[in-house]
């Protein structure tokens, strides 16, 4: 279903609308938004009128951050990564007193202003390792930590994180029973952490907004709402809870547009108490945005992203008008938004991952490589992560080697380094820097690259070749030369270029037995170039 232009235009004028919006419970138990009351007819058991231009009602929100929580949390990429690792690093060296206070520092911060509550649900998302061994790190800070809530909070976040992968990305139709089955049971363990934080800490916001998502895997619509509700009665202004519900109630999820709008009208409605609410009713957008991407209709997307970036600077709105960007091959402007994306919410791995890509269209490797860097630290266990990251990496060398006569000697060896950081078991790398050493007339360090790279790969022909002429400039070692071409020929007997190698090395060495043998073996296999020992 398409969205309508009315609905289009709705998007933007609920965001200043001042008109009063109802929450009501008909007898059959559903709730309903609207900003209308409900007919008499249909005998609501409660209703309630938001008006928003009312007092607040969350006596504990603050614009003055807890100085001892707004430590750990930064608007700076660099700072925000690090953060979330510094979590991991505290879980792994069971570091669990400190690991606690820093989550309920948080928690305190959002308390006092509920505008920093995404970096508290970002901190637990950080625990959302796709990796089985990882519940024991988890199960012993549980362990340890019975009465917190900061455990059980982690570890929903990782059933969560191995729900979505048990299923795995295709449609219904191309998903296991196996599958379904694995998603049930780690969301079941997700839900049943969730609920034993709420009976533990009522008003702990990440839980209610992870069990919105954790009930909707597991096709509980009611229970995905109820989470909603209770979270919304207990924190008002909460920016993630109405982006989590108005998201499930996507027509890709079974709701509608209509849906959708009812839980925009609720939003605005507390805009005065959190300025981001007034970005909800850009999510409608967003899924038309998506909608037309997906269609290829990237114009209409791009209109539809871009619309919704009027209600507010949203990162997601970012993402996604990057995304259709780089289909339409702008990847200049794919980057812009998803650096800009990044500023407003760091610790999202995909749009590192986003950047990468667009970095990398454009050739601009260095940029690349540090992008992809930071959503690995971010999402370890990615494996396209690792797999593009390997792709920048020799890229990067490449064009460092091919460019080497308009680039500074220190520019081409920190370019090197960077490569090595990215994919410090890549062969062709520590090959390329090889060659650039070879330029310079460092042999000694040409001949410690190539080393590597044949210990990375013994298969590569180029990696001992190299290594040949390099070993040739530095002193002419024949008697290591032809070690390693015997270790090569022991593994590629048959590699007639090897044979003429070696037999050329007996010559320079002057064992014309070994030329000989060698050099027929080479003939033998068709390489001609090898008679000229022979004659």
């Amino acid at each position: 279903m398409r969205i309508t232009l009315s609905l289009l235009l709705f998007s933007l004028w609920v965001a200043s609308a001042q008109a009063q919006v109802y929450k009501w419970t008909d007898d059959k138990g559903q709730v309903h938004f609207s900003d209308k009351p409900p007919a008499t007819s249909q005998t609501p058991a409660k209703v309630e009128t938001v008006n928003p231009g009312a007092q607040k009602r969350n006596s504990h929100l603050s614009t003055a951050p807890d100085s001892a929580a707004a430590q750990f949390v930064s608007s700076s990429s660099s700072d925000a990564i690090q953060f979330i690792v510094s979590l991991r690093q505290m879980l792994a060296e069971k570091n669990y007193t400190s690991l606690n206070l820093r989550l309920q520092a948080l928690s305190r911060l959002r308390e006092k202003d509920i505008r920093s509550e995404r970096s508290e649900v970002a901190a637990y998302a950080a625990f959302r390792v796709i990796r089985e061994n990882y519940l024991q790190q988890l199960n012993d800070w549980v362990n340890s930590s019975p009465v917190n809530v900061q455990p059980y909070m982690a570890r929903a976040n990782y059933y969560y994180a191995m729900a979505w992968a048990s299923r795995g990305g295709n449609v219904s139709s191309e998903t296991s029973d196996q599958q379904i089955q694995g998603m049930t049971s780690y969301a079941e363990l997700a839900r049943a952490d969730l609920q034993r934080v709420i009976q533990r800490k009522a008003d702990m916001l990440p839980a209610y907004a992870l069990l919105i998502w954790t009930e909707k895997l597991l096709g509980n619509n009611e229970g995905s709402q109820q989470a909603f509700l209770q979270g919304i009665e207990l924190q008002p202004a909460s920016y993630t809870l109405y982006r989590n519900f108005i998201i499930t109630q996507a027509p890709r999820w079974g709701g509608s547009y209509e849906n959708m709008k009812a839980i925009a009208e609720a939003a605005v409605s507390e805009v005065n108490n959190n300025s981001l609410l007034a970005q909800i009713p850009g999510f409608i957008l967003q899924e038309a945005g998506k909608d037309s991407r997906i269609a290829n209709h990237y114009n209409d997307s791009l209109k539809y992203y871009d619309t919704a970036l009027q209600l507010g600077d949203n990162d997601e709105a970012l993402d996604g008008k990057g995304r259709t960007l780089y289909d339409k091959k702008e990847y200049s402007a794919a980057a812009q938004a998803h650096q800009r994306a990044i500023t407003l919410y760091p610790y999202e791995s995909s749009y590192y991952q986003q950047l990468a890509w667009s970095e990398y269209k454009r050739e601009e490797y260095s940029a690349a490589g540090k992008a992809i860097r930071q959503a690995c630290l971010l999402n370890p266990e990615n494996e396209k992560y690792q797999s593009l990251r390997k792709d920048i990496a020799l890229s990067l060398a490449r064009q460092t080697y091919q460019k080497r006569s308009e680039m500074l000697p220190g520019a081409q060896v920190a370019a090197y380094e960077q490569a090595l950081q990215l994919a410090p078991d890549n062969d062709e790398v520590y090959y390329y820097r090889a060659l650039y050493y070879g330029h310079q007339g460092d042999w000694r360090n040409a001949e410690i690259d190539l080393k590597k790279a044949i210990e990375l790969d013994p298969e590569d022909f180029d990696n001992y070749y190299q290594l040949d002429y390099a070993l040739i400039r530095k002193n002419k070692d024949f008697a290591q030369i032809a070690r390693y071409w015997l270790q090569y020929i022991e593994l590629k007997p048959n590699d007639s270029k090897a044979l003429l190698e070696i037999a050329g090395t007996y010559y320079h060495m002057k064992d014309k037995e070994k030329m000989r043998f060698y050099a027929q073996k080479s003939v033998d296999l068709g390489n001609v170039e090898a008679q000229q020992y022979l004659q």
